[in-house]
């Protein structure tokens, strides 16, 4: 959809992880209320500005299409192993 994910959770996740190396989203702890707050208005000045400062990368390999190109890699590589 190139909108943004916002994500509560505790930090150090995979989640966290995920949304920072592709510029995403905002993940914010959920026992913070401060970060909440500011990640909630830093969502918002995306949208009042026509999602022109919001910038994700490197998303294209969680798609649908590549995830799925590499479970039948993987599949195809299973069945060439088997004697």
């Amino acid at each position: 959809a190139k909108r943004p994910i916002f994500a509560l959770g505790p930090s150090g996740g995979d989640v966290e992880s995920l949304l920072n190396s592709t510029n995403s989203g905002v993940f914010v702890p959920f026992n913070s209320s401060s970060d909440i707050e500011s990640g909630l208005i830093k969502v918002w000045d995306w949208y009042k500005n026509n999602w022109k400062e919001f910038n994700p990368q490197s998303t294209e390999k969680y798609s649908r299409r590549s995830l799925t190109q590499r479970m039948a890699d993987l599949l195809n590589e299973i069945s060439v192993q088997k004697p």
